[in-house]
């Protein structure tokens, strides 16, 4: 037996049980509700129209659905996308957490870093860290141990913050009997209000949002990687399109009609396709085979991810444009209308600080998951049509 092949039976197996231990030390729900109760001594990973966890997860928890709400206790860090995430209970370590409304009246311990267009820490509500924040309107009752960070529209403070706040917002208003232990630097063309019954023990420091010397500066700051972003996503779309016509309208398709598989396959895929990519590599190498493999996985993922901003527009254009044809039958004018209109959202989307990270992120979970989704089914329904193909026919007469 070669060095290279003694070395293989050892090293693989090593490798097998260290990547076979990534899925089996969690678990994985999907159905319209969860209730997750009592004790689970793993990491939570959901997908469904209502998820709640009354019990206690000693993992982290990562969930999409319409309603995430946590009442019970996470030793680790959460991960939730959905339309309202109330955090009632305690979360161990770090909140991510990308939805419309966000609601905290229990504690996480670490940071929270939030996109949302609503986020309200309620009074008895904590975050033992820093709270970072790309949300329309926030309302600060409780307590945020760090700093507050971000990009708001407004920004109320009530309660207390241990650190910092440093942020760039519209309207800023510390309220009476607000406690800020460090120092407030805010970028607006407001000016903020400060109740004279809140205590403030650093500095306050107001910076204008554009710059005096220049006033088109900002504007060309904002303006140049729109139409950059806006004109690539159109190119890219435009050549998919015309080489493949039904591809848009297939993964758009699986957005519509499948988005929280699509998202829980994404999320899955993400933590799953590096450790198969590593896996497959460092077999290869062992073995002398080729790399063909794992190079194809990872040009397919990056395809797939490059042409999330591209797939999610069009989705969301085409629903603008007819909203009465679910199954995505435009001509080739009204997909190129729809693609416009959903790039032009999803760009300006993109832009917005913290929130367009969030929403970045998101886009590409879903178109993902979309592509792995649809390659699935086809395989799926193209299985029994070439099995009838083999099939002997009946002998005549029979």
């Amino acid at each position: 037996m070669s060095l290279r092949k003694a070395a293989a039976l050892v090293i693989i197996p090593l490798i097998l049980a260290g990547f076979s231990a990534v899925p089996l030390a969690a678990d994985f729900r999907t159905g319209e509700r969860h209730n997750i109760t009592g004790t689970v001594d793993d990491d939570i990973y959901a997908a469904g129209e209502e998820i709640n966890v009354s019990g206690d997860v000693t993992g982290d928890v990562m969930a999409a659905a319409r309603s995430i709400s946590v009442d019970g206790s996470t030793g680790g860090s959460l991960f939730a996308a959905g339309e309202t995430v109330d955090i009632g209970g305690e979360v161990g370590n770090s909140a991510r957490v990308g939805a419309r409304e966000v609601t905290v009246s229990g504690s996480v311990t670490g940071d929270l870093l939030a996109g949302a267009q609503f986020l309200v820490v309620e009074e008895g509500g904590s975050v033992g860290r820093d709270l970072i924040a790309g949300v329309q309107e926030v309302e600060i009752a409780g307590e945020v141990g760090g700093d507050v960070s971000g990009g708001n529209q407004t920004l109320e403070i009530s309660g207390t913050v241990r650190g910092d706040v440093r942020v760039e917002v519209e309207n800023l208003t510390v309220a009476d009997g607000a406690v800020i232990e460090g120092d407030v630097v805010y970028t607006s063309n407001n000016p903020a209000d400060i109740d004279p019954g809140a205590q403030i023990d650093g500095d306050v420091q107001r910076r204008r949002a554009t710059r005096a010397d220049d006033p088109g500066s900002a504007a060309a700051d904002l303006i140049l990687p729109f139409l950059r972003g806006v004109g690539g996503s159109l190119v890219l779309g435009l050549l998919v399109m015309w080489l493949a016509p039904g591809l848009l309208p297939v993964l758009a398709r699986k957005v519509r009609t499948e988005p929280l598989l699509s998202i829980a396959t994404g999320i899955g895929a993400m933590i799953v396709i590096p450790f198969v990519v590593v896996f497959l590599f460092v077999t290869a190498m062992i073995l002398g085979a080729g790399v063909s493999v794992p190079l194809l996985l990872v040009a397919g993922t990056g395809f797939l991810l490059a042409l999330a901003k591209v797939v999610v527009g069009f989705r969301l254009g085409a629903w603008m444009v007819n909203r009465q044809d679910p199954n995505l039958d435009l001509s080739f004018g009204k997909g190129v209308l729809a693609l416009t209109l959903g790039v032009v959202i999803l760009t300006a989307l993109f832009m917005v600080p913290i929130l367009g990270g969030f929403v970045r992120f998101f886009v590409g979970l879903l178109a993902l998951g979309a592509g792995i989704v649809a390659l699935a089914h086809r395989k799926k329904e193209a299985r029994p049509a070439s099995n009838s193909e083999t099939e002997p026919a009946p002998a005549a007469g029979a």
